[in-house]
């Protein structure tokens, strides 16, 4: 069993590296196949928040912004950028729960606009419209 899923599956917990590590793994699509490893990276951060390595916020922060930049990417597969535009609820959602001033709400704000416009490309994209064409 690998290091990365036995700190999920009660083992030694995970490492900075190790979250690093699947960071990279998801933003190159070294895995496009396996949208565990999402799931695997989310969890691996909130341990880490947990166990207060990184602070909750940058760990879901950072978590969603890799998220919709892998989902932006055009360059990746599709199936791979849709397993990472599903999985921005969770880090989301998390961070709706953390927004304690101003600053925090309005950061919070700007990801969510950041999510609901690739929505909307991705919609019009469906049906055929493009902007500007």
């Amino acid at each position: 069993m690998s290091n990365l899923l036995t700190g999920i599956l009660g083992g030694p917990p995970p490492s900075l590296d190790q979250w690093h590590r699947t960071s990279m793994q998801i933003r190159l699509a070294l895995h496009p196949d396996d949208p565990v490893l999402i799931q695997i990276h989310l969890s691996h951060g909130e341990d880490l928040a947990a166990l207060g390595v990184v602070p909750p916020w940058n760990v879901h922060e950072r978590s969603l912004n890799l998220l919709l930049d892998t989902a932006h990417d055009t360059l990746l597969p599709i199936a791979w950028r849709m397993s990472c535009l599903d999985a921005c609820c969770r880090p989301l959602g998390q961070l709706g729960g953390l927004v304690h001033d101003g600053n925090t709400a309005a950061r919070l704000q700007r990801l969510a606009r950041r999510l609901l416009s690739f929505s909307n490309e991705t919609t019009a994209h469906r049906h055929g419209h493009r902007h500007g064409h």
